[in-house]
């Protein structure tokens, strides 16, 4: 039996219409697996006749009547491909050869595949035949197949064909629009160019560019083409006659796409409309999400822009707004090009540039020097032709690369250098990028590198003598390893010993042995164990260890102190450790030794200063009691006319106390200071006066003053002192006459000592010069120090030049000396420059006396004086009091804290800085958190700011230094008060 999955198709249409033939035929084909369909009519077989009929079972009989024809119609429709087989029966004849003729000439054109079976047969014999029919189908079938196959292959084949001849021509036209711009010098040139190739690539009636005005209410009509009968657009145009449907989407950056399928509505009512535009394509020109120019292209019929469309005229736009662009930058670039050129001809380098496409455009003249080519003769792609013939394929192979690729281009090859010969040369190059990224340009240079192509065959020759040098350093290492006095040691990252030298055995008398395989724990002083883990551990994460020190047990029971220096690399510890023991002992031996140097010298110090200044001090005691004295005296006498006279020389004398307490303070450098803004020059010529009285008739004293002096930072009262000591000095080291220069002068940058550095700051710079005797060496060396002087006995302190020295030094300053024997003296006042930004912040504020218009009564005010010293206090109280103030007072700051407590509003606090427990400064703060708009004085009789962190000095409060005038003292208090 025939299985019906061996036939594709297996319907078979059958037309018996005598009888039950075609009833009994369907029920033998359906037993045989095959799918039957009765025809009723001839009509219907002929309808019925399609791809999906497998074969045709027909009867002698049925091929009569009108019918036959519709059935010759629908073989002649069949496909090529499509022979429909049919099983034709007819009754049992003789001579069946010359009816088969007979047959065929009645049968309907068209039918040729006939299979002729007499009846009566058997059902296995019609099987068969319906067998063979389907077969032959089948084949049919897939020969139809095979064509379908070959129709779509050359369908894509020529898809393909015609997709590249079009992305040829488009390429091409991209090409030609290029070349067109690149040789053009002008914008309108470039767009005229453009428009024209691109209109008539695409054949459209018009294309054009245009530009939106600043406004962006005008357009203009650029360079644009058109096709017979339209004309170009020209003038300008109203944007709103364009549409708001259009300029919105242009304004977005959004194309306008008018064709056969939408769109339609973009035109209507516009200007555009009525010049009989009926398809477009706008593409708009945004600079920074503005628009501001674009491209159209314009069809007076119905047309489907396709995407390549669409896509070609974006391209184009951009191309030309590039071209554009690099026009309109072309003066700048060429003033930019020329400095670049007198810059790189200037170097002993050759460089070379190209544009991004590669094209060698520029070299410099060193690049013409060398290769001894004409100028230009290497532009564009000649510049491969002076390379060796063997390097030119691999450099332009590398050079193509890079240019596809972006990626920096270097290259070794042999250039033909002018005299004939071929050198080495190193070839760099490095694209520009534009902020988008693009490549702009590529720079490179060329660097003659044969004297290093040279070396190195040189130092192939090398390296076997190198190997020998390596393996003698081996030997001299190893020879190192045996012979130092220093501990060497190996070991793994947990600190356990692989190797050490024999030194361990020398110092601390262990041999090898006892110590490899092992860590340095067992020997390692109970008391040094964790830190000596600790720093195993810090050299495990890769810390180096620099002289830590530990305690190691030799082998006599001792503890040796040991300076370790170590590395970890590559999972060892590399170790090198130092016998300090008798070094350390001898350090401390000789601090000791220094400590009681020091302590001698500080008793010397103490010793010159008490006796250096007890006999000035004790004068200026002595005139103090002899006046008050005398003063007590004329008062039981009632001989008040003196009394005017000896206060004034108890005063003068208290306040020449004063000034040796200043002389002092500066010698320590806690002088106190009131710095600001300064005119040295003003200050100068307001002394020099008194300066000519003070040096005589026969010293001449000469002011060089720089007009352009800066205003110096600093205290006017001690310059003056500084100034009037060190023209004393200078007169007396003229003591036969002479001449005193005072210079003044800027420096920028000088260097200013510290306690750690040396830093630089603009400084006014005095000199004071003389023609005196001078100074040796070793007089220069201590001119310095405190109580040095090279006067006589009784003639000098020795704190002048001490004093001016911390006055310079705290003043944030310097002071140097330049001296030869015979041949004068230049000393150099270094003040800083005053920076109001920096200075102002940093200075501390005193209470600034009321000018001398200004009235000294003010209200009644309550004041409280804190004052640890009673007749301090006494006298303050007193003096506030004669103002018509309310005076409370307190010893110490708990008694201030009380009165502070009671409730009465104070209006100013006049406060002792060092008082015993709070300080006054701390006073001041809890005064001011009780009482915000209390004002605050404070004394002092040490330097500006000790005690007084900076800052503490705020609106509101002041600062006067001890000794001070009690007139003094209440112009402070008024100026406070009358804030």
């Amino acid at each position: 039996m025939l299985h019906s999955q061996e036939l594709i198709v297996r319907r078979v249409l059958i037309l018996a219409p005598t009888g039950r033939d075609a009833e009994n035929a369907h029920l033998v084909l359906s037993r045989h697996g095959f799918s039957p369909v009765i025809a009723p009519t001839l009509d219907a077989l002929s309808s019925m006749l399609d791809e999906q009929a497998g074969a045709v079972l027909i009867t002698s009989e049925a091929l009569h009547g009108p019918g036959v024809e519709r059935l010759a119609k629908a073989l002649k429709a069949q496909p090529a491909w499509s022979d429909p087989p049919f099983v034709y029966l007819t009754p049992k004849q003789t001579g069946l050869s010359t009816e088969s003729a007979r047959l065929r000439r009645s049968w309907p054109s068209g039918m040729t595949n006939v299979m002729v079976l007499e009846r009566p047969l058997s059902s296995e014999s019609l099987a068969s035949a319906v067998h063979w029919a389907l077969t032959m189908r089948q084949r049919q079938f897939q020969v139809r197949d095979q064509f379908e196959k070959l129709a779509e292959r050359e369908a894509q084949l020529l898809a393909s064909q015609a997709a590249e001849r079009t992305a040829a021509l488009r390429r091409e036209l991209i090409f030609r629009i290029a070349e067109s711009q690149r040789a053009a010098k002008s914008p309108e040139a470039i767009m005229s160019a453009t428009v024209t190739a691109l209109a008539q690539y695409m054949g459209v009636d018009r294309a054009g560019f245009y530009t939106l005005s600043a406004d962006a209410q005008t357009l203009t009509f650029g360079p644009s083409h058109a096709a017979p009968p339209w004309q170009p657009l020209t003038g300008s145009m109203a944007v709103a006659d364009v549409g708001k449907n259009m300029t919105d989407l242009l304004s977005q950056g959004r194309n306008v796409l008018v064709g056969r399928a939408s769109g339609h509505d973009v035109l209507s009512g516009t200007v555009l409309r009525e010049m009989g535009v009926v398809s477009v394509i706008g593409v708009p020109f945004m600079v920074e999400h503005r628009w501001c120019a674009g491209v159209y292209v314009h069809q007076m019929t119905e047309r489907q822009w396709s995407d390549e469309d669409v896509s070609l005229v974006e391209e184009v736009a951009r191309l030309t707004w590039d071209a554009m662009e690099r026009v309109e930058a072309g003066q700048a670039l060429a003033a930019s090009e020329a400095r670049f050129r007198g810059m790189i001809d200037s170097i002993d380098q050759m460089v070379w540039s190209t544009r991004p496409d590669g094209h060698h455009d520029y070299y410099n003249e060193r690049w013409y020097a060398y290769t001894g080519v004409p100028s230009g003769s290497t532009d564009g792609e000649a510049w491969n032709g002076v390379f060796h013939p063997e390097d030119q394929p691999r450099a332009w192979a590398i050079w193509r690369h890079s240019l596809e690729t972006g990626k920096p281009y270097r290259i070794e090859y042999r250039l033909r250098h002018h005299s004939g010969q071929y050198r080495w040369v190193l070839g760099r190059a490095q694209a520009v990028h534009d902020e988008s990224g693009r490549i702009v340009r590529w720079f490179g240079t060329c660097t003659d590198i044969q004297d290093i192509v040279d070396a190195r065959e040189v130092l192939a020759r090398s390296r076997e003598d190198m190997a020998r040098e390596v393996a003698v350093q081996t030997q001299e290492r190893d020879r190192i390893w045996q012979v130092s006095r220093d501990l060497l040691g190996v070991a793994d990252i947990d600190g356990v010993w692989l190797s050490v030298n024999p030194a361990w055995r020398l110092v601390l008398g262990w041999e090898p042995e006892e110590i490899i395989g092992r860590s340095s724990e067992w020997l390692e002083h109970p008391d040094d164990r964790v830190a000596t883990r600790a720093e195993i551990s810090g050299l495990a994460a890769g810390r180096v260890t620099h002289a830590y020190e530990n305690r190691f047990r030799a082998a006599d029971g001792q503890y040796k102190l040991l300076e370790w220096r170590a590395v970890a690399l590559d999972g060892k510890i590399y170790a090198v450790a130092r016998d300090i023991t008798e070094q350390r002992a001898q350090q401390l031996t000789l601090q000791e030794t220094e400590e009681r140097l020091r302590q001698a010298q500080k008793m010397e110090a103490v010793g010159q200063l008490t006796g250096g200044i007890a006999h000035d001090f004790n004068n200026m005691l002595q005139g103090i009691i002899s006046a008050l004295a005398v003063a007590k005296n004329s008062l039981q006498t009632q001989s008040y006319e003196r009394l005017p006279r000896v206060i004034e020389i108890a005063e003068r004398s208290a306040f020449k106390a004063g000034n040796l307490t200043h002389r002092l303070l500066a010698f320590s450098r806690r002088q106190p200071l009131d710095p600001k803004p300064l005119d040295c020059n003003a200050l100068i010529l307001s002394v020099e006066e008194l300066l000519r009285r003070t040096v005589g008739e026969n010293i001449r004293l000469e002011m060089k003053l720089a007009p352009d002096a800066w205003q110096a930072h600093c205290d006017e009262n001690q310059l003056e002192n500084a100034l009037l000591n060190l023209v004393i000095n200078a007169r007396a080291a003229m003591p036969d006459g002479g001449t005193i220069s005072i210079v003044t002068s800027n420096v920028q940058d000088h260097a200013i000592p510290d306690a750690l550095t040396r830093k630089r700051v603009d400084c006014l710079r005095i000199d004071v010069i003389d023609t005196g005797c001078g100074m040796t060496p070793d007089v220069i060396k201590r001119v310095f120090e405190p109580f040095f002087t090279t006067k006589p006995l009784g003639q000098g302190t020795g704190l002048g030049l001490s004093m001016i020295y911390g006055f310079a030094q705290q003043s944030g300053g310097a002071c140097e000396i330049e001296s030869e024997v015979d041949r004068g003296t230049k000393v150099h006042l270094y003040l800083p420059r005053y920076d109001p930004a920096l200075q102002e912040a940093n200075t501390i504020p005193t209470a600034d006396a009321p000018s001398p218009d200004e009235p000294t009564s003010f209200r009644r005010s309550t004041v409280l004086v804190v004052e640890d010293e009673d007749f301090v206090r006494e006298l303050v109280v007193e003096a506030l009091g004669e103002l018509g103030l309310e005076v409370m007072q307190a010893a110490n700051s708990e008694q201030a804290l009380t009165l502070l407590d009671t409730g009465v509003r104070f209006e100013l606090l006049v406060t002792d800085v060092g008082l015993p427990g709070l300080n006054g400064r701390q006073v001041a703060e809890i005064a001011r958190q009780r009482l915000p708009q209390i004002k605050v004085l404070f004394m002092t009789g040490y330097a500006e700011g000790a005690g007084m962190p900076t800052g503490t000095i705020k609106p509101g409060m002041g600062l006067i230094v001890k000794p001070f005038d009690m007139g003094d003292l209440r112009t402070r208090v008024g100026s406070l008060l009358a804030e």
